[in-house]
Protein backbone atom coordinates (compact mmCIF):
# COMPACT_ATOMS: atom_id res chain seq x y z
CA UNK A 1 0.00 0.00 0.00
CA UNK A 2 1.46 3.38 -0.95
CA UNK A 3 1.34 6.46 1.19
CA UNK A 4 -1.59 8.43 -0.48
CA UNK A 5 -4.03 5.12 0.19
CA UNK A 6 -2.84 5.32 3.47
CA UNK A 7 -3.21 8.98 4.36
CA UNK A 8 -6.97 7.68 2.91
CA UNK A 9 -7.66 4.57 5.08
CA UNK A 10 -6.59 7.79 8.20
CA UNK A 11 -8.61 9.88 6.64
CA UNK A 12 -12.28 7.87 6.25
CA UNK A 13 -12.03 6.45 10.26
CA UNK A 14 -14.63 7.56 12.19
CA UNK A 15 -14.54 8.31 15.86
CA UNK A 16 -17.98 9.50 16.97
CA UNK A 17 -19.51 5.93 17.49
CA UNK A 18 -19.31 4.56 21.11
CA UNK A 19 -17.66 1.32 21.40
CA UNK A 20 -18.25 -2.09 23.36
CA UNK A 21 -15.89 -3.84 25.71
CA UNK A 22 -14.12 -5.97 25.19
CA UNK A 23 -13.10 -3.96 21.87
CA UNK A 24 -12.42 -6.05 19.07
CA UNK A 25 -9.27 -4.38 16.88
CA UNK A 26 -7.42 -5.65 13.68
CA UNK A 27 -3.94 -5.87 14.34
CA UNK A 28 -1.37 -5.01 11.24
CA UNK A 29 -1.27 -9.13 11.03
CA UNK A 30 -5.34 -9.00 9.85
CA UNK A 31 -6.02 -11.02 13.43
CA UNK A 32 -9.10 -9.90 14.95
CA UNK A 33 -8.41 -9.58 18.90
CA UNK A 34 -10.25 -8.22 21.70
CA UNK A 35 -8.52 -6.07 24.73
CA UNK A 36 -10.19 -4.49 27.65
CA UNK A 37 -10.47 -1.02 28.36
CA UNK A 38 -7.11 -0.44 29.57
CA UNK A 39 -5.45 -2.90 26.87
CA UNK A 40 -6.63 -0.99 24.35
CA UNK A 41 -5.23 2.68 25.89
CA UNK A 42 -1.76 1.27 26.51
CA UNK A 43 -2.19 -0.71 23.02
CA UNK A 44 -2.48 2.96 20.93
CA UNK A 45 -0.57 4.67 23.29
CA UNK A 46 2.43 1.72 22.36
CA UNK A 47 1.49 2.95 18.73
CA UNK A 48 1.86 6.70 19.48
CA UNK A 49 5.43 6.05 21.07
CA UNK A 50 6.75 3.62 17.98
CA UNK A 51 5.32 5.51 14.96
CA UNK A 52 8.43 7.69 13.80
CA UNK A 53 10.48 3.89 14.24
CA UNK A 54 7.30 2.62 12.24
CA UNK A 55 6.79 4.57 9.24
CA UNK A 56 9.65 7.10 8.23
CA UNK A 57 7.87 9.69 6.59
CA UNK A 58 6.69 12.23 8.27
CA UNK A 59 2.86 12.40 7.24
CA UNK A 60 2.64 9.24 7.63
CA UNK A 61 3.82 9.52 11.38
CA UNK A 62 1.68 12.69 12.31
CA UNK A 63 -1.06 11.22 10.77
CA UNK A 64 -0.44 7.62 12.51
CA UNK A 65 0.30 9.67 16.04
CA UNK A 66 -3.76 11.85 15.36
CA UNK A 67 -5.38 8.42 14.39
CA UNK A 68 -4.11 6.75 17.50
CA UNK A 69 -5.01 10.40 19.96
CA UNK A 70 -8.39 10.11 18.08
CA UNK A 71 -9.19 6.49 18.69
CA UNK A 72 -7.80 7.17 22.86
CA UNK A 73 -10.44 9.90 23.09
CA UNK A 74 -13.11 7.69 21.39
CA UNK A 75 -12.53 4.64 23.59
CA UNK A 76 -12.30 6.92 27.36
CA UNK A 77 -15.57 8.30 26.35
CA UNK A 78 -17.21 4.87 25.25
CA UNK A 79 -16.33 3.69 28.68
CA UNK A 80 -17.38 6.63 30.68
CA UNK A 81 -20.62 6.71 28.91
CA UNK A 82 -21.21 2.57 29.63
CA UNK A 83 -19.64 2.33 32.87
CA UNK A 84 -19.09 6.06 34.78
CA UNK A 85 -20.36 7.29 37.67
CA UNK A 86 -23.71 9.34 38.04
CA UNK A 87 -24.13 12.97 38.84
CA UNK A 88 -27.38 15.05 40.46
CA UNK A 89 -29.38 17.09 38.24
CA UNK A 90 -27.76 20.58 37.47
CA UNK A 91 -24.01 19.42 38.60
CA UNK A 92 -21.77 19.47 35.79
CA UNK A 93 -21.48 16.54 33.63
CA UNK A 94 -18.38 14.83 34.38
CA UNK A 95 -17.27 14.70 31.03
CA UNK A 96 -16.89 18.18 30.56
CA UNK A 97 -14.93 18.48 33.99
CA UNK A 98 -12.60 15.67 33.49
CA UNK A 99 -12.78 15.75 29.52
CA UNK A 100 -11.39 12.17 27.88
CA UNK A 101 -9.62 11.33 31.21
CA UNK A 102 -13.08 10.42 33.18
CA UNK A 103 -13.10 7.41 30.81
CA UNK A 104 -9.80 6.60 32.63
CA UNK A 105 -11.16 7.67 36.38
CA UNK A 106 -14.73 5.37 35.94
CA UNK A 107 -12.18 2.67 35.12
CA UNK A 108 -9.78 3.29 38.09
CA UNK A 109 -12.82 3.82 40.37
CA UNK A 110 -14.70 0.64 39.25
CA UNK A 111 -10.84 -1.53 40.06
CA UNK A 112 -10.91 0.26 43.73
CA UNK A 113 -14.15 -0.16 44.81
CA UNK A 114 -14.46 -3.94 43.02
CA UNK A 115 -17.58 -3.35 41.03
CA UNK A 116 -18.56 -4.60 37.69
CA UNK A 117 -21.00 -2.15 36.20
CA UNK A 118 -21.20 1.78 37.27
CA UNK A 119 -19.64 2.83 40.50
CA UNK A 120 -22.28 4.15 42.81
CA UNK A 121 -19.99 7.25 43.88
CA UNK A 122 -20.18 10.96 44.57
CA UNK A 123 -17.69 12.92 43.25
CA UNK A 124 -17.13 16.30 44.47
CA UNK A 125 -14.17 18.92 44.03
CA UNK A 126 -11.60 19.99 46.68
CA UNK A 127 -9.57 23.11 47.07
CA UNK A 128 -6.15 22.38 46.56
CA UNK A 129 -2.91 24.11 46.73
CA UNK A 130 -1.40 23.23 42.78
CA UNK A 131 -3.16 24.29 40.17
CA UNK A 132 -1.34 21.61 38.10
CA UNK A 133 -3.28 18.96 40.03
CA UNK A 134 -6.87 18.11 40.01
CA UNK A 135 -8.20 17.27 43.98
CA UNK A 136 -11.63 15.27 44.34
CA UNK A 137 -13.67 14.14 47.22
CA UNK A 138 -14.59 10.45 46.22
CA UNK A 139 -17.12 8.65 48.57
CA UNK A 140 -19.08 5.24 48.10
CA UNK A 141 -22.91 6.20 48.38
CA UNK A 142 -23.57 3.31 50.71
CA UNK A 143 -20.42 4.10 52.93
CA UNK A 144 -18.62 6.74 54.66
CA UNK A 145 -15.29 5.64 53.54
CA UNK A 146 -14.58 9.54 52.38
CA UNK A 147 -11.13 9.23 49.91
CA UNK A 148 -9.47 12.11 47.94
CA UNK A 149 -8.94 11.80 44.12
CA UNK A 150 -5.80 12.91 42.59
CA UNK A 151 -5.97 14.00 38.76
CA UNK A 152 -2.69 14.56 36.87
CA UNK A 153 -2.56 15.05 33.42
CA UNK A 154 0.73 15.28 31.80
CA UNK A 155 2.78 15.13 28.54
CA UNK A 156 6.32 13.36 27.60
CA UNK A 157 9.27 15.43 29.57
CA UNK A 158 6.40 16.92 31.03
CA UNK A 159 7.52 18.35 34.89
CA UNK A 160 3.88 17.66 35.81
CA UNK A 161 4.36 13.87 35.17
CA UNK A 162 7.69 14.19 37.81
CA UNK A 163 5.27 15.88 40.46
CA UNK A 164 2.84 12.49 39.92
CA UNK A 165 5.88 10.20 40.59
CA UNK A 166 7.36 12.53 43.37
CA UNK A 167 3.48 12.28 45.43
CA UNK A 168 3.70 8.39 44.96
CA UNK A 169 7.09 7.99 46.19
CA UNK A 170 6.16 9.98 49.37
CA UNK A 171 2.91 8.18 49.84
CA UNK A 172 4.43 4.76 49.07
CA UNK A 173 6.80 5.71 51.79
CA UNK A 174 4.19 5.91 54.46
CA UNK A 175 2.57 8.80 53.61
CA UNK A 176 0.88 10.99 56.71
CA UNK A 177 -2.11 9.43 59.47
CA UNK A 178 -4.02 11.92 57.53
CA UNK A 179 -3.07 10.72 54.55
CA UNK A 180 -2.21 7.35 53.05
CA UNK A 181 -2.21 5.60 49.39
CA UNK A 182 -4.96 3.61 48.46
CA UNK A 183 -4.33 2.95 44.80
CA UNK A 184 -2.88 4.78 41.76
CA UNK A 185 -2.74 4.39 37.93
CA UNK A 186 -0.84 6.15 35.02
CA UNK A 187 -1.06 6.13 31.31
CA UNK A 188 1.26 8.16 28.97
CA UNK A 189 -0.87 10.89 29.60
CA UNK A 190 -2.44 11.19 32.82
CA UNK A 191 -1.58 9.69 36.67
CA UNK A 192 -4.61 9.13 39.34
CA UNK A 193 -3.76 8.69 43.05
CA UNK A 194 -6.67 8.02 45.52
CA UNK A 195 -5.78 8.33 49.36
CA UNK A 196 -7.48 8.47 52.44
CA UNK A 197 -7.29 8.34 56.18
CA UNK A 198 -6.58 5.47 58.25
CA UNK A 199 -9.95 4.90 59.31
CA UNK A 200 -11.41 5.75 56.11
CA UNK A 201 -9.70 2.87 54.83
CA UNK A 202 -11.11 0.32 57.24
CA UNK A 203 -14.11 1.51 56.45
CA UNK A 204 -13.90 1.18 52.61
CA UNK A 205 -12.71 -2.03 53.42
CA UNK A 206 -15.80 -3.32 55.82
CA UNK A 207 -17.77 -1.67 52.70
CA UNK A 208 -16.24 -3.83 50.53
CA UNK A 209 -16.67 -7.27 52.91
CA UNK A 210 -20.14 -6.24 53.01
CA UNK A 211 -20.40 -6.29 49.41
CA UNK A 212 -18.75 -9.19 48.27
CA UNK A 213 -17.27 -12.18 50.12
CA UNK A 214 -13.37 -11.29 49.40
CA UNK A 215 -10.73 -13.86 49.66
CA UNK A 216 -7.57 -12.95 51.28
CA UNK A 217 -6.15 -16.46 49.64
CA UNK A 218 -6.34 -15.74 46.36
CA UNK A 219 -2.78 -15.74 44.11
CA UNK A 220 -1.43 -13.22 43.81
CA UNK A 221 -0.60 -11.35 40.25
CA UNK A 222 2.54 -12.77 39.60
CA UNK A 223 1.08 -15.70 40.92
CA UNK A 224 -1.70 -16.03 38.08
CA UNK A 225 0.71 -14.62 35.71
CA UNK A 226 3.33 -17.36 35.90
CA UNK A 227 0.43 -19.76 35.81
CA UNK A 228 -0.57 -18.52 32.38
CA UNK A 229 2.73 -18.89 31.05
CA UNK A 230 2.60 -22.35 32.47
CA UNK A 231 -0.31 -23.00 30.41
CA UNK A 232 1.39 -21.62 27.19
CA UNK A 233 -1.21 -18.91 26.81
CA UNK A 234 1.97 -16.87 25.85
CA UNK A 235 -0.59 -13.76 24.19
CA UNK A 236 -2.75 -13.78 27.48
CA UNK A 237 0.56 -13.73 29.84
CA UNK A 238 1.89 -10.41 27.59
CA UNK A 239 -0.97 -8.49 28.22
CA UNK A 240 -1.14 -9.46 31.62
CA UNK A 241 2.19 -8.36 32.50
CA UNK A 242 1.01 -4.78 30.44
CA UNK A 243 -1.63 -4.78 32.90
CA UNK A 244 0.53 -5.24 35.86
CA UNK A 245 3.19 -2.77 35.28
CA UNK A 246 0.57 -0.17 34.14
CA UNK A 247 -0.91 -0.52 37.80
CA UNK A 248 2.50 -1.48 39.72
CA UNK A 249 5.36 0.41 37.40
CA UNK A 250 7.91 -1.31 39.92
CA UNK A 251 7.08 -4.92 39.63
CA UNK A 252 10.02 -6.36 38.69
CA UNK A 253 9.01 -9.52 38.38
CA UNK A 254 6.11 -8.61 35.54
CA UNK A 255 8.44 -6.71 33.64
CA UNK A 256 10.89 -9.54 33.44
CA UNK A 257 8.47 -12.28 32.68
CA UNK A 258 6.31 -10.10 30.57
CA UNK A 259 9.35 -9.70 27.85
CA UNK A 260 10.72 -13.45 28.43
CA UNK A 261 6.96 -13.80 26.44
CA UNK A 262 7.29 -11.09 24.26
CA UNK A 263 10.96 -12.53 23.22
CA UNK A 264 9.33 -15.60 22.46
CA UNK A 265 6.42 -14.58 20.43
CA UNK A 266 9.06 -12.08 18.48
CA UNK A 267 7.21 -9.26 19.34
CA UNK A 268 10.32 -7.19 19.31
CA UNK A 269 8.42 -3.88 20.32
CA UNK A 270 6.80 -5.46 23.15
CA UNK A 271 10.15 -6.95 24.57
CA UNK A 272 12.05 -3.84 24.20
CA UNK A 273 9.20 -1.73 26.49
CA UNK A 274 9.23 -3.90 28.93
CA UNK A 275 13.00 -3.98 29.14
CA UNK A 276 13.56 -0.57 28.58
CA UNK A 277 10.48 1.08 30.40
CA UNK A 278 11.67 -1.75 33.40
CA UNK A 279 15.09 -0.54 33.29
CA UNK A 280 13.83 2.93 33.90
CA UNK A 281 12.89 2.02 37.58
CA UNK A 282 15.51 -0.63 38.12
CA UNK A 283 18.74 0.88 36.62
CA UNK A 284 20.91 -2.13 38.12
CA UNK A 285 19.03 -4.37 36.53
CA UNK A 286 20.47 -6.97 33.85
CA UNK A 287 17.90 -8.76 33.23
CA UNK A 288 15.94 -5.92 31.91
CA UNK A 289 18.65 -4.32 30.16
CA UNK A 290 19.02 -7.96 28.22
CA UNK A 291 15.40 -7.90 27.38
CA UNK A 292 15.60 -4.62 25.67
CA UNK A 293 18.75 -5.85 24.17
CA UNK A 294 16.81 -9.00 22.74
CA UNK A 295 13.85 -6.71 21.63
CA UNK A 296 15.67 -4.31 19.51
CA UNK A 297 17.75 -7.20 18.13
CA UNK A 298 14.06 -8.51 17.06
CA UNK A 299 13.34 -5.08 15.50
CA UNK A 300 16.59 -5.39 13.11
CA UNK A 301 18.38 -2.23 15.55
CA UNK A 302 22.09 -4.56 16.12
CA UNK A 303 23.61 -1.33 17.17
CA UNK A 304 21.41 -0.56 19.72
CA UNK A 305 20.94 -4.23 21.12
CA UNK A 306 24.77 -4.48 21.08
CA UNK A 307 24.38 -1.07 23.27
CA UNK A 308 22.08 -2.58 25.64
CA UNK A 309 23.52 -6.22 25.74
CA UNK A 310 26.87 -4.66 26.93
CA UNK A 311 25.22 -2.84 29.42
CA UNK A 312 23.70 -6.44 30.98
CA UNK A 313 27.09 -8.01 31.06
CA UNK A 314 28.27 -5.09 33.11
CA UNK A 315 26.24 -5.55 35.01
CA UNK A 316 26.53 -9.23 35.50
CA UNK A 317 28.75 -10.88 33.00
CA UNK A 318 28.45 -14.30 34.65
CA UNK A 319 24.62 -14.22 32.01
CA UNK A 320 25.86 -16.80 29.51
CA UNK A 321 22.46 -16.03 27.87
CA UNK A 322 23.28 -12.41 27.29
CA UNK A 323 26.79 -13.17 26.06
CA UNK A 324 25.35 -15.87 23.44
CA UNK A 325 23.06 -13.35 22.04
CA UNK A 326 25.80 -10.46 22.06
CA UNK A 327 28.30 -12.64 20.17
CA UNK A 328 25.80 -14.41 17.93
CA UNK A 329 24.71 -10.47 16.65
CA UNK A 330 28.79 -9.21 16.61
CA UNK A 331 28.78 -12.62 14.19
CA UNK A 332 26.33 -11.13 12.29
CA UNK A 333 27.82 -8.08 11.62
CA UNK A 334 31.32 -9.38 10.64
CA UNK A 335 32.69 -8.14 14.07
CA UNK A 336 34.73 -11.69 14.50
CA UNK A 337 37.80 -9.73 16.08
CA UNK A 338 35.44 -8.65 18.92
CA UNK A 339 33.01 -11.62 18.64
CA UNK A 340 36.32 -13.48 20.36
CA UNK A 341 37.30 -11.00 22.51
CA UNK A 342 33.61 -10.93 24.49
CA UNK A 343 33.36 -15.09 24.29
CA UNK A 344 37.02 -14.57 26.33
CA UNK A 345 35.55 -12.43 28.94
CA UNK A 346 33.22 -14.98 29.99
CA UNK A 347 33.64 -17.03 32.75
CA UNK A 348 32.02 -20.58 33.54
CA UNK A 349 31.20 -23.32 31.27
CA UNK A 350 28.35 -22.78 29.30
CA UNK A 351 28.28 -25.38 25.62
CA UNK A 352 26.45 -23.05 23.23
CA UNK A 353 29.67 -20.37 23.85
CA UNK A 354 31.59 -23.46 23.43
CA UNK A 355 30.12 -23.90 20.22
CA UNK A 356 29.80 -20.29 19.16
CA UNK A 357 33.85 -20.21 20.02
CA UNK A 358 34.43 -23.27 17.41
CA UNK A 359 32.43 -20.94 14.76
CA UNK A 360 35.02 -18.31 15.14
CA UNK A 361 38.00 -20.64 15.28
CA UNK A 362 36.73 -22.19 11.90
CA UNK A 363 35.76 -18.59 10.53
CA UNK A 364 39.36 -17.52 11.58
CA UNK A 365 40.62 -20.59 9.70
CA UNK A 366 38.61 -20.15 6.58
CA UNK A 367 39.78 -16.07 6.31
CA UNK A 368 43.33 -16.64 7.31
CA UNK A 369 44.58 -20.11 7.31
CA UNK A 370 43.58 -21.17 4.20
CA UNK A 371 44.13 -18.15 2.03
CA UNK A 372 47.75 -18.17 3.47
CA UNK A 373 48.49 -21.48 2.94
CA UNK A 374 46.98 -21.17 -0.61
CA UNK A 375 49.73 -18.22 -1.30
CA UNK A 376 52.01 -20.05 0.48
CA UNK A 377 51.99 -23.41 -2.06
CA UNK A 378 51.54 -21.46 -4.71
CA UNK A 379 54.63 -19.38 -4.15
CA UNK A 380 56.34 -22.74 -4.07
CA UNK A 381 54.47 -24.16 -7.36
CA UNK A 382 55.62 -20.91 -9.52
CA UNK A 383 59.39 -21.37 -7.64
CA UNK A 384 60.11 -25.29 -8.09
CA UNK A 385 57.33 -25.72 -11.13
CA UNK A 386 56.23 -29.07 -8.94
CA UNK A 387 52.74 -30.32 -10.10
CA UNK A 388 51.48 -31.39 -6.91
CA UNK A 389 52.21 -27.74 -5.05
CA UNK A 390 50.23 -26.33 -8.20
CA UNK A 391 47.27 -28.43 -7.73
CA UNK A 392 47.11 -28.28 -3.74
CA UNK A 393 46.84 -24.70 -3.95
CA UNK A 394 44.06 -24.50 -6.53
CA UNK A 395 42.40 -26.88 -4.11
CA UNK A 396 43.01 -24.50 -1.44
CA UNK A 397 41.79 -21.16 -3.06
CA UNK A 398 38.71 -23.52 -4.47
CA UNK A 399 38.10 -24.53 -0.74
CA UNK A 400 38.84 -21.07 0.48
CA UNK A 401 36.16 -19.53 -1.75
CA UNK A 402 33.02 -22.01 -1.15
CA UNK A 403 33.37 -21.97 2.55
CA UNK A 404 33.20 -17.83 2.28
CA UNK A 405 30.27 -18.55 0.04
CA UNK A 406 28.96 -20.75 1.97
CA UNK A 407 29.45 -18.94 5.63
CA UNK A 408 25.61 -17.56 5.79
CA UNK A 409 23.74 -20.47 5.77
CA UNK A 410 26.40 -22.07 7.21
CA UNK A 411 26.47 -19.59 10.07
CA UNK A 412 22.55 -19.76 10.76
CA UNK A 413 23.01 -23.28 10.86
CA UNK A 414 25.60 -24.12 13.51
CA UNK A 415 24.93 -20.58 16.04
CA UNK A 416 22.78 -21.83 18.80
CA UNK A 417 19.18 -20.46 19.63
CA UNK A 418 19.39 -17.11 20.77
CA UNK A 419 16.15 -16.59 22.49
CA UNK A 420 15.86 -18.66 25.67
CA UNK A 421 13.32 -20.77 26.38
CA UNK A 422 10.17 -19.54 27.74
CA UNK A 423 10.42 -21.90 31.00
CA UNK A 424 14.16 -21.11 30.94
CA UNK A 425 13.39 -17.31 30.71
CA UNK A 426 11.13 -17.67 33.42
CA UNK A 427 13.15 -18.16 36.05
CA UNK A 428 14.97 -14.59 36.08
CA UNK A 429 11.70 -14.07 38.00
CA UNK A 430 13.01 -15.65 40.92
CA UNK A 431 16.42 -13.83 41.05
CA UNK A 432 17.00 -11.56 43.56
CA UNK A 433 15.86 -7.64 43.02
CA UNK A 434 17.86 -4.38 43.50
CA UNK A 435 16.71 -3.40 46.86
CA UNK A 436 15.38 0.28 46.12
CA UNK A 437 13.10 0.96 42.91
CA UNK A 438 13.63 4.59 40.98
CA UNK A 439 11.12 6.61 40.09
CA UNK A 440 12.07 8.33 36.85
Amino acid sequence: MDKSQKLQRYSRKDYTEVVDFPVEIVGRDGVVRRYSFEDSIRLYQRRVTFAPIRYRDDELVVAEIDHCRSRIDQLRRSYFHRHGWGTPSGEADPISVFGPVAGEIAAFLCRVLRVQGRPEVSVSPLDADSVDVGCWIVQPLRSDAQMTLYVHTFSANDPRRDAFFAQLKALEAGGTPEERLVAFHHTADCGLVITARAEAIEALERWQAEEEAWVDTEPTPIQLLLETIRKQEYRGAVRQAEEMVAEQPWHRDAYVAGGIVAAHLRDGFSAEEFGLVGSKYFPEDADLHYLAGVGRALQGRRADALGSLERSLELDPSDASARVYQVSLLLDSGQFSSASRMLRAHEGNDRRLTLLAAVVAFRWMVMTVLPASALLLGAVAISTQLFFALFAATGLTIATALLVYAWPPLHQLVVPQRIESVPVGARRTRRDKPPTPEFV
